[in-house]
């Protein structure tokens, strides 16, 4: 009544009864929500680590006999992750409603790699609902560990980029001009590639909002580039042409491939399912379009390896182990053994990238670097010799 707002709960047939409801009584009604269709307020999908710890400890208490619905008010209060948290308050309000595990967890799928859900709903039909959680535990904890790994490597080249732009910014804005103001008094002629780097220095100090405006243009234009389709199988396509990184990347999605199709395969999941599955959690497009190549192959009889081994952007190990699976009956062994063998593998390559990177930063500074001292020396050895 005095341009204020009001928030509370009615209780109507539908929305229209709660709307005649509050103008009955002279308010406007602003935004009418039904009770149990808001979502949490969560940005991204959950973080393997946490998903880890959730998968794990539902798994212990399962086979401990406790039910669903006390698991998870458990857990609700004692989840650190606080999307997760939100999550799982929701889902446990859904169980209580009577819904299926996998049934209240749809609506938040956007939340959760596909891999969880496709394990959950399988662990249901199958009346293995721990196993399946363990397994996807364990490949979430699989997950954590080297996105950890990766993250802790990236933390000194990160530090040394960082500190060689801004002794770059630092030698062109403050020890450029000053250079230059001595070399005007003294009246000295100054060589080429020392004027050109005078005018950029000057173009800096005096247009520096322009240049902060064009990085800004060029980062937010490639992030939008990045994300669209054809920006991200271009990117994904020549991470696997770069010898330096190739290697490690190969290694790390052939883990990730033999793992994720040998969790969902032990969980019962059809095969053309689990590869669909598979496909969104490598994480690379270029991979992800070959492997739904596998999947049309293998819904017109074709077994695995053939399209697996016709595809061959994976060593070709992972097509041996599945093809000799095949003939076997052991598929879900000999690709979690597949896992274990490129993990390992997988940090080995990280250590030796890792290694190597180190002289490259060096070498990458001296190249920036030395040609800003040599434009700021030259013309000092040219006053020194016209002197003698």
């Amino acid at each position: 009544m005095n341009g204020g707002t009001k928030k509370g709960e009615l209780s109507a047939p539908d929305e229209s009864g709660v709307a005649a409801f509050l103008r009955r009584d002279g308010y406007y009604p602003v935004k009418i929500t039904r009770l149990g269709d808001e979502r949490p307020a969560i940005r991204g999908k959950i973080k393997p680590k946490p998903l880890a710890g959730f998968c794990s400890q539902v798994a212990v208490m399962l086979r401990a006999g406790v039910p669903v619905a006390k698991i998870l008010e458990i857990l609700k209060e004692q989840t650190d992750d606080k999307p997760l948290r939100l999550i799982i308050a929701e889902v446990y309000g859904a169980i209580l409603k009577g819904s299926s595990l996998s049934g209240a967890f749809t609506p938040y799928s956007a939340y959760f790699p596909d891999v969880f859900l496709n394990m959950v709903e399988a662990g249901e039909t199958s009346g293995r609902l721990d196993a399946c959680l363990e397994r996807a535990g364990n490949s979430f904890t699989r997950t954590a560990k080297l996105n950890n790994k990766v993250r802790n490597a990236m933390i000194y080249p990160s530090i040394v980029l960082f500190v060689m732009i801004g002794l770059l910014v630092i030698m062109l804005v403050v020890v450029i001009p000053a250079f230059s103001n001595l070399y005007a008094d003294s009246g000295a002629q100054l060589p080429a590639f020392t004027r050109g780097l005078v005018a950029v220095s000057d173009a800096l100090k005096q247009y520096w909002y322009a240049f902060l405006l064009a990085a800004g243009v060029i980062v937010f234009g490639f992030r939008a580039w990045k994300n669209s389709d054809g920006g991200r199988l271009f990117i994904d396509r020549a991470k696997l042409q770069i010898p330096a990184i190739k290697k490690l990347l190969v290694k790390v999605y052939a883990a990730r491939f033999s793992r994720t199709l040998s969790s969902l395969l032990a969980a019962g999941v059809a095969l053309p399912q689990a590869l669909t599955v598979t496909a969104r959690s490598v994480s690379n497009r270029h991979i992800e379009d070959g492997i739904y190549k596998m999947v049309d192959a293998v819904s017109r009889g074709e077994e695995m390896s053939a399209p697996l081994e016709r595809m061959g952007l994976l060593p070709p190990m992972v097509t041996y182990m599945t093809k000799l699976g095949e003939e076997s009956g052991t598929v879900v062994e000999l690709l979690n053994q597949a896992a274990e063998y490129y993990d390992e593998e997988s940090d080995a390559a990280l250590q030796a990238m890792m290694s190597m990177m180190e002289p490259a930063l060096i070498i990458l500074m001296a190249v920036i670097v030395v040609p800003v001292l040599i434009a700021v020396m030259l013309p000092m050895f040219n006053m020194y010799s016209l002197i003698g």
